[in-house]
């Protein structure tokens, strides 16, 4: 089996400076973290790409298979943890939703219609 050699890390291509201004986001409502979340999205799969590239070419076919057979695992584990860390948000966000009492502006001005006519002694 060949030995795989370590891969050098490299900045990355992208940089925040190279966004589009604030004045045009603004009224395209977006905010300049939606964009550096985007781009950095891209600039890391085109990083991922051309490393898979530069692998590709020195393992053999079987390594290549076992090596995305491992991707595909973390993959799937990676998937199976966000499902179950949204499903525990939602959870607790309900637990909390529950405890609330909900809001009726109704109640709420008789409450201060009681209190005013307490208070003062009209309505």
């Amino acid at each position: 089996m060949p030995a795989i050699p370590t891969a050098s890390v490299t900045t990355s291509p992208c940089s925040p400076a190279q966004l589009t201004p604030p004045s045009t986001l603004s009224t395209i409502g977006l905010t300049r973290s939606d964009i550096v979340k985007d781009t950095n999205q891209s600039c890391q799969q085109r990083e991922i790409e051309e490393s898979w590239r530069r692998l590709s070419n020195r393992v053999s076919k079987e390594d290549q298979k076992r090596i995305l057979g491992l991707m595909d695992m973390q993959a799937a584990l990676t998937e199976e943890t966000s499902l179950a860390s949204f499903v525990s948000g939602f959870q607790l966000a309900l637990g909390i939703a529950g405890e609330l009492t909900p809001y009726s502006f109704a109640r709420d001005e008789e409450d201060r219609a009681e209190e005013r006519r307490d208070c003062c002694g009209k309505a």
